[in-house]
């Protein structure tokens, strides 16, 4: 009795842990490709973000800032902070000017930042450009 219980209970947590992997592969498969943005603001100054996904744990960031050089950034991190939206960190000097935010809605994904007026005065999400998927 003992023993089919202990058998019991390992396929229930083989289940759990199975069912947990494929729920975090299928959120990482959704944001793999390549997403571009680029907005200019009240004095004409742009600030762009060419981002590229390989997988949550392995993320590529050019950001283009006014007339400055442009910031690449390798190997970041992506916080799942819903099913549908991430949480990504690429300068921690700039406090939360160094995060962004991607959501995919539908078929369309979005960029945000905060504060908001970082990416888009005026306007709570800007339309971000998936261009391509990474294989």
């Amino acid at each position: 009795m003992i023993k089919k219980l202990y058998i019991i209970i390992l396929v229930i947590c083989f289940t759990i842990i199975n069912s947990c992997k494929t729920n975090a592969d299928d959120n990482n498969q959704k944001w793999i490709g390549k997403y571009f943005v680029e907005s200019y603001n009240k004095d004409n100054l742009k600030t762009s973000f060419d981002i590229t996904i390989f997988n949550l744990d392995s993320i590529n960031l050019l950001y283009i800032s006014d007339d400055n050089p442009p910031e690449k950034y390798y190997n970041l991190k992506a916080i799942p902070k819903s099913s549908n939206k991430i949480k990504i960190i690429f300068n921690l000097n700039y406090k939360e000017m160094g995060i962004i935010y991607l959501e995919k809605s539908n078929d369309k994904y979005f960029i945000s930042g905060d504060p908001i007026y970082f990416i888009n005065p005026g306007n709570g999400i800007f339309q971000i450009s998936k261009s391509q998927i990474i294989k």
